[in-house]
């Protein structure tokens, strides 16, 4: 029997068709551990404190809760201006 739930979630966030941020997150698909996503943020340090990301995890808590994820792993990553 196939699985209904999403094994992945991306939303990316644009300004002026220029990427400023985004999270992703991969769900395990072991029975013992798909509860579990392994979840990557970033946001260019110019776009802190917009509520961006609290905007990202919003719309990953929605995708959690709908695909059955209760345990979120979490890396941070700062990417750098070129």
């Amino acid at each position: 029997m196939k699985d209904a739930h999403q094994s992945s979630f991306m939303y990316i966030v644009e300004d002026n068709e220029k990427l400023v941020g985004f999270l992703s997150a991969k769900r395990e698909h072991i029975n013992r551990i798909k509860h579990s996503a392994y979840i990557v943020i970033g946001i260019f340090k110019s776009y802190t404190g917009k509520g961006i990301g609290r905007r990202l995890f919003n719309e990953l808590d929605n995708w959690a809760t709908d695909n059955g994820v209760t345990r979120l792993e979490l890396t941070v990553m700062k990417p750098e201006m070129v």
